[in-house]
């Protein structure tokens, strides 16, 4: 009984680790850190679990919980190397910003030290509307907004040249554009059709991907920000 009782408590635990780390992909970090102190729950002796608390209380912006929390981790494991390191980081980090909250006080200042990023979503659409891979740079993700911006550039790039081609090519006395394309398209054969056509798929496709996921990161920037504390 207590074996099959251990196993499904493991089993509950591997559950709940399981959901946080897929929570956590999508950037929903409250209910990553929901799911793992469920688990913390049902095994408080278990130093990865202290760890991954401390990672997802930092990522949430909770620096002071995720130090004391990786501290925790570390009683329970003395010579788990990971854990020395972002208790010194963290430690660093929080004296750092205690020198500049000292030095602010000093000035006589009462801003807060750190203003939590928001980004407006509708905004962000609108930029991803105007060019895709914009409304990702004004959610300072730069490496996806690049990523999209280059891939839609190159894919108008492609297309651009095909129209060139084609008004090069046209038959004497045609004028209609869908005409002359379509003389041309026949003119390159089924894998020139192809390639044609399913560019222009994949440039509507990145025209929406770019403008929902700007829209569903914005919000989320802006819900990160309401767990942090000022």
């Amino acid at each position: 009984m207590a074996e099959e009782r251990d196993a499904r408590r493991q089993a509950e635990i591997d559950r709940l680790l399981s959901a946080a780390n897929v929570a956590r992909l999508r950037g929903e970090v409250a209910e990553a850190l929901a799911h793992c102190q469920a688990a913390l729950a049902l095994s408080p002796q278990d130093p990865a679990l202290h760890e991954l608390y401390g990672d997802l209380l930092e990522q949430a912006g909770q620096l002071s919980q995720a130090l004391e929390t990786y501290r925790q981790a570390q009683e329970l494991a003395p010579d788990r190397a990971s854990v020395e390191e972002k208790i010194a980081r963290l430690s660093l980090e929080l004296a750092r910003a205690e020198l500049r909250y000292q030095r602010l006080a000093g000035e006589g200042t009462t801003a807060p030290l750190l203003k939590p990023l928001t980004r407006k979503p509708v905004l962000s659409c609108l930029y991803s509307l105007l060019l895709p891979g914009c409304g990702q740079l004004y959610n300072l993700d730069f490496a996806k907004g690049l990523g999209i911006l280059a891939l839609v550039l190159l894919l108008l790039n492609y297309l651009a040249s095909v129209y060139v081609r084609a008004l090069e090519m046209r038959p004497p006395g045609q004028a209609k554009l869908g005409a002359i394309l379509g003389h041309y398209l026949n003119q390159q054969g089924p894998g020139g059709k192809f390639l044609f056509y399913g560019s222009l798929v994949l440039l509507a496709v990145t025209y929406l991907f770019a403008i929902i996921e700007a829209w569903l990161r914005a919000r989320q920037i802006n819900r990160e920000a309401e767990t942090v504390p000022l």
